[in-house]
């Protein structure tokens, strides 16, 4: 009877084991996320699990720009939703300006004239709370970008608590970082407000410094903004503009409900406009205002010499129609194009691939000095080439999807949205600009890149790497996993994959693992060999012939890495055979070629196959 009992406590225990720990026989899972597992907010399958809760942040804020002295204020009523589980002893506020601070870290060069004493804080509250603000505070005290209060009420599990603060912070001048006055016409302003940060399942709050190489992982909210600016400035943000009439001149607003019906583009603000006078309604100053609902973040961009295109297009799907714009200067003629970019690119996201409807009511495209996206608006600068130009419009506007619907963590794992937004576009820009071939680019660049020292598994915190190695790996290197993927289980099922884990994460926070379950599941492909050897192997793209004898060639996967195989076999007959095999975990590949003929060459190729020696793809050498 003990036996039996034994060796049922064994199968049992065999069980639960791997009922808990199903995918992990292949690669890490580190323990933080091991644990969301096995409390049930994480799921195997790649779906939240039964025990997810998010919290979230409600924004009302009143804010004012100087132009000219790049000076932002603001005063901000934050309705905090505690759906945790846990009592929170403090509140965690990300002030991502504070990378311009005096003495704080940053991977990026700033220029001397740019660093300050960080965001002014004016006053903060949390419910019942009232904090002291000075420099030597033991209650509200600075760390890094965060601005950490500790609470003498705490935030109840289940419950919400309002935060009150004010503040200002000048923008740099010189130092561009994905935001900057750029000069008194043209400012474009992000990273201002603080923003409360993540708790979640992981590792409770987000501690993690903004280093300023590195984005940004935020939680989903509503936000009511106004931003009071002078006269004659137009101001372009997330959300949709509520005031139109009453802070346009009569004329252009005529222009801009036009746009609002038209499906052709329409010039709201061309350059006689000017000449007219300003463009705005009457006032020393005027407020705009704009809601969003389910965004992460708020940026806008503000100019009184722009020019202005806009279009419909009802792309939004079930009935929503997108407001599409791009506002630029005269100056940068290649941004006469990006409104109809922009418009294309919605289009084949929503229809084609990854044929997802556009998950927000307007996108506009502002011609800034970045390439840089945040919710419904994009800051980016000019470009010599219209390959540049189509590249970063399309490649921004992607990025409204991930991290935008889908909450990724872009701090840690940039792949998560860098790469999707290098290999989702990649048809649509050839479509639009031939010359733009960025899979080839991305091929050649890898089979350079591939296996150098400096090149660490994708898995490992972007916040490890910087510069060139940043944008090998999140870039290049990520968008070399899909593309290999996809040779694998075909374009359809990738676009299946793609829409399952979009509409099970969306307004979520899913990990790299939640995204590596799903396509398991939806493929029901166990593809762990395929994670492994891409994303947290240290491996290189490289394939050796080592013999043609009795009518087979042998290949060997010498850098370990899974890439498709073509190969062109030529018969001393003067025929020649091409033969195509999708990724495999094999080290070694047999291909039997016509046992009729006799071999005189074979050699290894492909135009969009990464190999970082083409030495030995031929053989006899």
């Amino acid at each position: 009877m003990k036996a039996k009992l034994s060796i049922l406590s064994a199968v049992l225990f065999f069980v639960f084991v791997t009922g808990i720990y199903p995918q992990d026989k292949n690669f890490f899972i580190p323990n933080e996320i091991r644990r969301a597992y096995k409390k049930g907010t994480r799921d195997y399958k790649g779906v939240p699990g039964i025990n997810y809760r998010q919290n979230r942040s409600d924004y009302v804020i009143k804010a004012e720009l100087n132009p000219g002295t790049a000076m932002v204020s603001g005063s901000g009523e934050i309705t905090y939703y505690n759906n945790s589980s846990d009592t929170l002893k403090s509140v965690v506020l990300r002030l991502y300006a504070d990378v311009f601070k005096k003495g704080n870290v940053h991977n990026i060069e700033i220029e001397p004239e740019d660093l300050h004493d960080g965001v002014k804080i004016i006053s903060a509250k949390v419910g019942n709370d009232v904090f002291d603000v000075s420099q030597n505070s033991k209650t509200a005290f600075r760390q890094g970008t965060k601005l950490i209060l500790k609470l003498k009420n705490y935030i109840l599990p289940s419950s919400k608590e309002k935060i009150y603060i004010d503040w200002e912070l000048s923008l740099p001048k010189k130092t561009f970082i994905r935001i900057g006055a750029y000069n008194q016409n043209n400012l474009f302003v992000g990273l201002w407000y603080p923003q409360v940060a993540v708790y979640d399942d992981i590792r409770k709050w987000d501690m993690q410094d903004y280093l300023a190489q590195q984005e940004y992982y935020n939680d989903f909210g509503n936000f009511d903004v106004e931003i009071t600016v002078p006269e004659g400035y137009v101001v372009w943000g997330t959300g949709e503009l509520q005031n139109a009439k009453e802070v346009l001149r009569e004329d252009i607003f005529e222009k801009y409900e036009k746009a609002k019906s038209s499906d052709g583009i329409i010039k709201v603000i061309n350059e006689n406009d000017y000449a007219k006078g300003v463009v705005t309604a009457k006032g020393s100053k005027l407020i705009w205002k704009f809601k969003a609902e389910m965004v992460s973040d708020f940026a806008f961009g503000v100019s009184n010499n722009y020019l202005w295109d806009a279009v419909i297009t009802p792309a939004g799907g079930n009935g929503k129609n997108v407001f599409v714009s791009a506002a630029y200067s005269k100056e940068s003629q290649d941004f006469a194009e990006v409104c109809d970019i922009a418009l294309k690119s919605i289009n084949y996201y929503s229809n084609v691939f990854p044929g997802i409807p556009f998950p927000f009511p307007v996108m506009t495209v502002y011609n800034g000095a970045d390439g840089m996206e945040f919710p419904m608006i994009t800051n980016d600068g000019s470009f010599d080439s219209r390959a540049g130009t189509v590249y970063v419009t399309s490649h921004e506007i992607l990025h409204m999807y991930f991290p935008f619907l889908v909450g990724t963590d872009e701090t840690r794992y940039a792949f998560m949205d860098e790469g999707f937004a290098v290999y989702i576009p990649e048809e649509l820009q050839m479509q639009i600009e031939p010359e733009l071939d960025q899979k080839l680019k991305q091929t050649e660049f890898f089979s350079r890149a591939s296996g150098v020292a400096s090149e660490p598994p994708l898995i490992n915190y972007s916040t490890y790497l910087y510069g060139n190695q940043y944008f090998a790996s999140y870039y290049g290197k990520s968008e070399r996993a899909l593309v290999t993927l996809e040779e694998l289980i075909g374009r359809e099922k990738m676009k299946e994959a793609f829409i399952e884990f979009t509409n099970r994460w969306k307004y979520k926070h899913p990990t790299p693992y939640d995204f590596f379950f799903t396509f398991n599941d939806v493929t029901g492909m166990d593809l762990s060999w395929f994670w492994k050897a891409w994303y947290f192997d240290y491996n290189f793209a490289d394939y050796e012939i080592t013999s043609t004898e009795n009518s087979k060639v042998i290949i060997k996967n010498v850098g370990k890495l899974p890439l498709p195989v073509e190969l062109k076999v030529f018969y001393t007959d003067g025929s020649e055979e091409v033969f195509k095999q999708k990724p495999s975990p094999d080290e070694v590949i047999y291909i039997s070629a016509n046992p009729q003929k006799e071999i005189l060459k074979a050699e290894l190729g492909g135009k969009y196959i990464s190999d970082v020696d083409k030495s030995n793809n031929v053989f006899p050498r």
